[in-house]
């Protein structure tokens, strides 16, 4: 596996497991009240702070992408991070699916999840920022 570091795969477990962590929190916490629209607003909200945190840079040089860029591109690359494992433990939330199943299905959201936010991130990159790998 060329190009695979430690610090890689150490990253990809990080993503992985923080999200399915707080989206599986959110479900667990608006399913006792089947409670899908106010999850979905919060994961909402997650999504844009986390987007705005790490798309808002902390040094802006002369020869820098302008802000507006490096937060949409943020956004649009963690979008299926956010959304993917939201949309597996609805099903728990409105209580079709036992809320036991959450941590199941959260974690296996977030492993779908990142092929499409590589596919999202090179894409934005791309057309939003102008920086083609």
């Amino acid at each position: 596996m060329r190009g695979v570091t430690p610090d890689l795969v150490l990253l990809l477990i990080a993503l992985v497991s923080i999200t399915a962590l707080a989206v599986g929190v959110l479900a667990y916490l608006c399913a006792r009240k089947r409670a899908i629209g106010f999850f979905f607003v919060c994961v909402t909200a997650a999504w844009l702070g986390a987007g705005w945190l790490l798309g808002h840079p902390s040094d802006f040089g002369p020869h820098q992408t302008p802000e507006w860029r490096q937060v949409a591109d943020a956004l649009l690359t963690f979008a299926p991070l956010a959304f993917v494992p939201a949309v597996f433990t609805a099903a728990s939330v409105t209580g079709k699916v036992p809320t036991s199943r959450i941590p199941v299905l959260s974690v296996a959201g977030s492993l779908l999840a990142l092929p499409c936010m590589f596919a999202l991130g090179w894409a934005s990159s791309c057309f939003i920022v102008f920086a083609c790998p």
